[in-house]
Formats: C-alpha cells, sequence, structure tokens
C-alpha cells in the first residue's frame, strides 16, 4: 500500500461502525521535554479557530509558526502583537486586558453544561460571563477590569483544585462523556475543565514575561524574540501538518544545529506525524534531532508526508516510515490503544479516567498558574 492508502486504513481502523473515533493505533505518551513547555503553552494560546493546530519553534533568531491551514490565521497574529506590546511595557495592565479579551471566547466556548458535583467551575465561568458583559462599561477603569480578573483568578483555582481532590466525581463525568461520545452526541470529547485550560495559558506566558529567571535557556530565548517581535510564518498551501510544515521548512533550509529542535504544538502529534519524526530522529538519519511533548496516536484523512521527504536524500527515511504504518494496518482492535485527549495541556493531568501512558510522574507535574503578578501603575 501506498502512504495514502496506510492513512486510510489506519483511519478506518481507529473509527468504531458509527464512525467514531475510539481507538488510537499508535501508543499515545507524553515526552519528557522541559524545553517545549512554553513553546506549548504559546502555540494553544495564539491558536485561532480556524487554525485547528498551532506548532512553533525557533530557528535563525526567529519563531517559526505554522497551522494545519494553509495559512495562519489573523488570530495569532494579533495575539503575538498583543504579546510583544505586552513584553516591553509589563507594568501596563491595558495590554493584558487585551490578552484577556482574546482568551474569554475559549473559555466560554468550552461547555460546561454537565458539571454534575463542579459548582466550583461554574462559579469560574459566571465570574467570566460576568465580567465579559460588563468590561465594555465606560464607567470601569482599568484597574476595576483588573480587579475583577484578580477575582476570576481567584475561581479559576478553586476548580481547578477541587477537581484535582475528587477523583471519583472526575472519573464519573469522564465516563458521562465516553458515553455521550458513543452515542454520537458530541463530535468532540470536550470536558468542563478544558475552559480552565485558556486562563492557565495566558497567565503561564504574562508571568513568564515578567520573570523569565527561573526559566531554562530556550524559554528565555522564547520570551526575547516575543519582546522583540521576531516572528515568521510559515504557510503552506499542502495539507501538511502545522508541526510537518516546519520540519519541511528546517530541512530545506538545512538547518543541522548537531542539537535537539524543540517544536511546540497545540495539540499532540497525530499517528503519521510522530512516526515521522521518529524516522528523522533515528541515529543514522537527518543531522538533526526534532523534539515534541507527545502523540496521542490517532490518525486522520488528509495527511501529507513533508515534501522533503520525498526525494532520493530522505528514500531511506520514508521507506521507514511506511514500513511502521504498514505494521501499524496489521493491528487488531484490541492491539490498539483508548482515544485520548489531543490537547498538550497537562490540566488536569492527575484526573481519573484519563488513559494517556507515560510516566506518571512526569504527567502529574501540571499546575494550574492562575495568580496575577501585575503591579499597579
Amino acid at each position: 500500500m501506498n502512504l495514502n492508502e496506510l492513512i486510510k486504513t489506519l483511519v478506518g481502523k481507529e473509527r468504531d461502525k458509527e464512525g467514531i473515533h475510539v481507538r488510537s493505533s499508535l501508543r499515545p505518551q507524553f515526552f519528557s521535554h522541559e524545553r517545549c513547555e512554553y513553546f506549548d503553552t504559546l502555540a494553544r494560546l495564539i491558536l485561532g479557530k480556524g487554525d485547528v493546530c498551532i506548532a512553533m519553534c525557533c530557528h535563525n533568531d526567529q519563531l517559526l509558526y505554522s497551522s494545519n491551514r494553509g495559512e495562519v490565521t489573523n488570530y495569532a497574529d494579533n495575539c503575538l502583537n498583543i504579546l510583544k506590546k505586552f513584553a516591553n511595557n509589563s507594568q501596563k495592565k491595558s495590554e493584558y486586558l487585551m490578552l484577556v479579551d482574546k482568551v474569554i471566547g475559549k473559555v466560554l466556548e468550552v461547555d460546561s453544561s454537565r458539571t454534575t458535583g463542579y459548582k466550583e467551575i461554574a462559579t469560574f465561568k459566571n465570574a467570566v460571563m460576568d465580567y465579559n458583559r460588563k468590561k465594555d462599561n465606560q464607567d470601569l477603569s482599568v484597574d476595576d477590569k483588573f480587579n475583577m480578573l484578580v477575582v476570576v483568578n481567584s475561581y479559576a483555582q478553586v476548580a481547578h483544585d477541587k477537581i484535582k481532590e475528587n477523583k471519583q466525581l472526575a472519573t464519573e463525568l469522564e465516563s458521562q462523556n465516553k458515553q455521550r461520545a458513543a452515542k454520537g452526541i458530541e463530535n468532540k470529547a470536550n470536558r468542563a475543565w478544558d475552559c480552565l485550560v485558556p486562563w492557565h495559558d495566558l497567565n503561564t506566558i504574562v508571568n513568564a514575561i515578567k520573570d523569565d529567571t527561573m526559566l531554562s535557556q530556550n524559554s528565555k530565548n522564547l520570551i526575547r524574540m516575543i519582546k522583540e517581535g521576531k516572528f515568521r510564518k510559515i504557510n503552506s498551501r499542502t495539507t501538511m501538518h502545522a508541526e510537518m510544515k516546519l520540519i519541511d521548512h528546517l530541512i530545506i533550509g538545512k538547518a543541522n544545529i548537531g542539537s535537539p529542535r524543540h517544536i511546540g504544538i497545540s495539540k499532540l502529534a497525530r499517528c503519521p506525524c510522530q512516526v515521522t519524526i521518529n524516522a528523522l530522529n533515528k541515529p543514522d538519519s537527518y543531522d538533526n534531532c526534532f523534539c515534541n511533548c507527545g502523540t496521542h496516536g490517532g490518525t486522520y484523512h488528509g495527511w501529507a508526508v513533508p515534501t522533503t521527504l520525498k526525494g532520493k536524500k530522505f528514500s531511506k527515511e520514508l521507506r521507514s516510515i511506511e514500513k511502521e504504518l504498514q505494521e501499524l494496518t496489521q493491528q487488531d482492535e484490541h492491539q490498539m490503544f483508548p482515544k485520548v485527549r489531543e490537547t498538550t495541556s497537562k490540566i488536569p493531568s492527575d484526573l481519573a479516567g484519563m488513559p494517556i501512558f507515560g510516566n506518571e510522574e512526569e504527567l502529574n507535574q501540571g499546575q494550574l498558574s492562575t495568580q496575577i503578578q501585575i503591579p499597579p501603575k
């Protein structure tokens, strides 16, 4: 079978008779690449509705970013420009308020109607909606709005703590989600606690901009590029996924640096993307190492291999990709893995009923950053 036929076969095997995505061909896992963490967070933060997935990495003192779409949406560009303004004047609350306006929609679009036993999440979302209703009131000063957000953050922390401490309720909610998905009631396995993720992402990046002393050098470089506005979109009208576009661009540019190339991404890599990265990371392959935070192991239609790998120079890697995908198509259902969340966010990573396979100590590292550390004017 050629690549297209292999992808089509995997897509079919991962769905049940009703076409619902219930299995993964590749073992889902988080990898321990701490240097990717802020890149993943930033990728989730600038993800617009039409982008599906955003990937980013550093190259030639620039922050490269791409989307699963042919072109990155304006949402990502706007977020990065606001972050640049904030990074150059992090004492101002007005830029923070502009960033909050960008994530409010993401918080409110998460379906939290099934929050039985989770009144704390409902309280948090109600506080967000209350702020959203009042924020355009001309009688409210910047300080008034900021003080409202301090309250919202306190509710976010309470909700997070409640979910973490009550694993039985988490298990029940997870079971409800699976039952609804099995009946085709929802297309996405959104969980009520996902509304906390955008808030966490925003404050994580904001706090890193305000104080980068504890960050790795890789993350410090990321914050510096935000401040200096060194962004570059990698657009392509192919069906390559976001991380594949970046890898394709780096290979074309012969970006061999002899050290790991960290790729941040808003969603865990899909099965064929991870297989491709694994093939390029073999000792006798490409003179580089691409690091990402993990894979959800699933497959979707329309996947395309990086264009450069179709050349003679990478014939060995292409054969390796085809061979591994071919082996995965031979699996029986009982050899496959349960479908998991696709987000790279680990919040809350220690909930029961979430079948992520990996080092449990690493998975339980996820912490919620809700404290705003912007001092008064």
